[in-house]
């Protein structure tokens, strides 16, 4: 039953990371579905898993720093709009495309114990996921440098193009875990 709630939590704090819902009040947006929400969901996730993920102790690691990171990022975007938080922002894609990585790992795992299908898709995109989110990130760093601007017009199309292939990777992942928790589920 542990596995169960762990599954569920990992594929709703995906869905929560993945989903920015605003709502405007008074020219101020306020996000209802905030990121650290989905990081508190995984964090909590890491510890029903239980053998699936003790031997991979980076990911209750990674967890309470993105909750962290995240938490904020949405502050500071409540408390005060329109200032910059850069760094912050632009580590969270790689920490968050690290954690999936190393957790789609021991989810492949469930998915053999399991024999559900769904280890072959979460191995693949994981790789996915990893590939395009660095090499997406990577281009978007050297459109900053780049001064010509008919390579920014074409660097800037292949980071949109990446960035849409990101988002499909994303909510297939999504799918993937939910489907995963299903087949776990009907084992039980």
């Amino acid at each position: 039953m542990e596995l169960k709630k762990g599954l569920t939590f990992v594929a709703v704090g995906f869905l929560l990371t993945l989903v920015n819902l605003n709502l405007n009040f008074n020219g101020r947006s306020v996000n209802v579905m905030p990121a650290f929400v989905g990081w508190i969901l995984l964090l909590l996730a890491n510890y029903k898993l239980g053998d699936y993920v003790n031997d991979r102790s980076y990911l209750k690691i990674l967890a309470p720093i993105m909750v962290v990171m995240t938490s904020a990022i949405y502050v500071m975007e409540f408390v005060m709009p329109g200032k910059a938080l850069t760094t912050m922002q632009s580590i969270v894609p790689f920490v968050s495309t690290l954690y999936t990585f190393f957790l789609c790992g021991a989810l492949e795992k469930v998915a053999q114990d399991y024999k559900s299908p769904r280890g072959a898709t979460l191995h693949l995109l994981k790789y996915m996921d990893l590939a395009l989110v660095f090499v997406m990130n990577g281009l978007a760093l050297l459109l900053l440098a780049i001064k010509s601007t008919k390579a920014v017009g074409v660097l800037a199309m292949v980071v949109l193009f990446l960035a849409i292939a990101a988002l499909f990777v994303a909510i297939a992942l999504v799918v993937a875990l939910f489907r995963l928790r299903s087949d776990v589920s009907k084992q039980l």
